[in-house]
């Protein structure tokens, strides 16, 4: 019992730490950031870091079991953080990241669907303007798909309980094969 109060204000203490990580956006916490330093694309990086934070929640709720006993939810001090676990679970459970992410790309490859669109993706080349009204060559390659390419490759490589639909994965399978030819010419282009 005397050592119980020092091990419990230790656990409430990274409990509290813990919950502190959720008063930030995850693109403005340090794992955002160093995720995107690193080149992760930004789904499957707040993913991973949802699973590593239940990792940690799991972890405390372990320490507690053996500060308090087996039956440490009973406990007036268990019930406190019981419900703070609870709720911090219930925040990882309700990441809706990979939802939208999946419902922008299902509207990206409907848009793709459409005869005009198909068209112009057969051409390899298109003339644009730049901010001067001057005519510019571009490589008809749309960089949105690189993300989409990554995010795909990286979803797979974490092996989330998350379902990507085929047509999205048809999606980035095509980019990622037309992207090292896309940015050959763009280098080559460049240098005119």
């Amino acid at each position: 019992a005397e050592y119980q109060a020092p091990l419990l204000e230790s656990v409430r203490e990274a409990v509290q730490a813990l919950q502190e990580k959720f008063t930030r956006p995850y693109v403005a916490s340090g794992a955002g950031r160093a995720a995107s330093a690193r080149d992760l694309p930004a789904v499957a990086s707040e993913l991973l870091w949802a699973r590593q934070v239940q990792g940690q929640l799991d972890a405390l709720m372990g320490r507690t079991e053996d500060v308090l006993g087996a039956y440490w939810k009973l406990e007036p001090a268990g019930k406190e953080l019981a419900r703070k676990f609870n709720h911090i679970a219930d925040l990882l459970g309700n990441r809706r990241v990979f939802k939208d992410w999946l419902s922008s790309w299902r509207e990206r490859v409907n848009a793709d669907l459409e005869p005009a669109r198909q068209a112009r993706e057969k051409h390899i080349f298109l003339i644009s303007r730049n901010r001067h009204g001057e005519r510019r060559l571009e490589v008809n390659f749309d960089k949105s798909k690189v993300e989409l390419f990554k995010e795909v490759r990286n979803l797979r490589q974490i092996s989330t309980d998350q379902r990507i639909p085929p047509s999205i994965e048809t999606m980035a399978l095509a980019a990622q094969k037309r992207y090292p030819v896309a940015m050959a010419l763009q280098a080559t282009l460049e240098t005119y």
